[in-house]
């Protein structure tokens, strides 16, 4: 599948595959007119902001491409030299909003001339007006194109480059490029994988996994790709506990934070469970998901129900460190309060027995009986899936 573009200009299709393929090609299924203006206008902005970035030739072997604010944090936070990239990498930035002052627009990622902009543009208006899927699609060729044409100038002297997200059409395209030239591409995973298609099917050469869990999904795919245990390789690495620690409440006042995804429907079950919970005799918390819209809002709510305020900015693994226990769906932030044996309890009542993830979590039940200061059930049945989670999703600590 993949191997057969290596070192050929790939076909139109070939583009389409790789750049529209995100969601199960979501893009390209698009019917209702609002739904084609809101996503157009995104494009039209990323485009816009990479259409005048400054570049410049890129020397490093190993290139690590990093889009917004949330894939910086994730660099930031790991020991990527101890993933075998060299220490002399280099940082590709992906610019993803138009006033940030941190770009201002001297990007090191696409320069494309006015001319091209205006082609894309073009692209973009015929599939608003028309809902055709073939305007879109020319779209995606003609911005692989420019991307193409970038890699040709400025990247060509790499060896490697590195993802944490490679389903985006901005990394697409540069995967593609990259393999049009016989550059090994590569993948990071930065989340607890817990559906088959939480990052598969790829389109690099390698993913670089925690634990051996992710395997089955990973072939179950059917893909040619190379699946690599690298571990979680973090600067900040705790030492893992070998059993759970629950707070005293009657001692003092546990500090609960809730970490919930970016989804509005779920944020929406959290702050009624917030408010639930506001009697209890709790400091109660709240860290939004990085990639939450409207945190403007978001925050007024969370003020309003009586909680605190935790900046989405703050790594989790110092969160894990100051705080007792979490509330969260499936979110990876329970992996570090896990290592450190704190209890995590999820938003759902009970769990199926095949998902060894939430296995481990305790459920919503739990969370009120522990409030009451009731020791909790099954605590040691829950430990051991603790320790078993670790062992195979996250791997050697």
């Amino acid at each position: 599948m993949l191997s057969k573009v290596e070192g050929l200009t790939p076909t139109n299709s070939t583009k389409i595959r790789y750049l529209a393929g995100e969601g199960n090609f979501a893009a390209l299924k698009r019917k209702i007119l609002s739904q084609r203006v809101i996503f157009s206008m995104k494009l039209i902005v990323k485009v816009f902001i990479v259409s005048f970035s400054k570049s410049r030739a890129v020397c490093a072997d190993d290139v690590v491409y990093v889009c917004g604010k949330n894939q910086h944090r994730l660099l930031d936070s790991i020991a990527i030299e101890k993933y075998g990239v060299s220490g002399s990498y280099y940082v590709l930035d992906q610019p993803t909003r138009l006033f940030d002052r941190k770009i201002n627009f001297k990007s090191s990622f696409v320069s494309i001339s006015f001319r091209y902009f205006l082609i894309l543009i073009i692209y973009l208006l015929a599939y608003v007006v028309s809902g055709n899927k073939r305007s879109l699609a020319r779209f995606y060729v003609e911005y692989y194109n420019g991307v193409s044409s970038f890699f040709d100038k400025y990247l060509i002297n790499t060896k490697r480059l590195i993802f944490f997200n490679d389903q985006n059409f901005e990394a697409a395209s540069l995967v593609l490029a990259a393999k049009r030239h016989g550059k090994l591409t590569a993948v990071i995973q930065h989340g607890v994988i817990v559906a088959y298609n939480y990052y598969f099917p790829i389109n690099c050469d390698e993913f670089w996994g925690w634990g051996d869990a992710g395997k089955k999904h990973f072939y179950s795919r059917g893909l040619k790709g190379k699946y690599l245990v690298k571990g979680r390789k973090l600067k900040e690495d705790h030492g893992l506990s070998g059993g759970y620690v629950f707070p005293d409440f009657y001692l003092d006042s546990p500090r609960l934070i809730i970490c919930p995804s970016f989804y509005w429907a779920e944020l929406s079950c959290f702050l009624k469970l917030l408010k639930k919970i506001s009697r209890y005799n709790v400091d109660i918390y709240f860290k939004p998901h990085p990639a939450t819209k409207f945190k403007f809002f978001l925050f007024f709510l969370v003020r309003s129900s009586g909680a605190e305020w935790v900046s989405s900015k703050d790594s989790i693994q110092s969160v894990a460190m100051a705080f007792d226990f979490l509330v969260t769906k499936n979110s990876s932030s329970a992996v570090d309060f896990l290592i450190l044996g704190k209890p995590v309890f999820s938003l759902f009542s009970s769990h199926t027995d095949t998902d060894i993830f939430n296995n481990c979590l305790f459920t919503h039940n739990d969370l009120f009986h522990v409030l009451e200061g009731n020791k909790v059930e099954f605590e040691s049945e829950k430990n051991d899936r603790r320790l078993k989670f670790l062992e195979s999703c996250v791997g050697s600590i």
